[in-house]
């Protein structure tokens, strides 16, 4: 642990932000993507979702796929919630992707454990 350096957040990961397609356009769910909001965070691994989207939903919203096994929080509604994905999934604007820059230097579990220990 000598050598570890200290960096912030944004210097080793992708912080990214997700969205809500429309609700008022129904091509936008009922697809085969998985998107998840907030309840969709009971447990410490997501591995379904209460709805799904359209790839047309991701092209038109704000939403972003985030890869299965990175870590998502929450950071509004839900704050200090902390999963992992075990399938590639859309999130909503209450959640953050959180994605190593270079895997090989951080460790998802690493950023797990490390936000479960940042809860309080």
């Amino acid at each position: 642990m000598n050598n570890w350096k200290l960096k912030s957040l944004g210097d080793v990961c992708l912080v990214i932000g997700g969205g809500t397609p429309s609700k008022r356009n129904n091509d936008f769910y009922g697809g085969s993507i998985p998107w998840a909001t907030v309840r969709d965070m009971k447990h410490e691994v997501i591995s379904n979702t209460e709805y799904k989207i359209t790839q047309e939903a991701v092209k038109n919203s704000s939403t972003n796929i985030i890869q299965k096994g990175n870590v998502i929080i929450a950071t509004r509604v839900g704050l200090g919630k902390v999963c992992f994905l075990a399938q590639d999934t859309a999130i909503n604007q209450d959640l953050r992707g959180i994605i190593p820059k270079r895997p090989d230097q951080v460790n998802e579990r690493f950023l797990f454990w490390w936000f479960k220990s940042i809860v309080d």
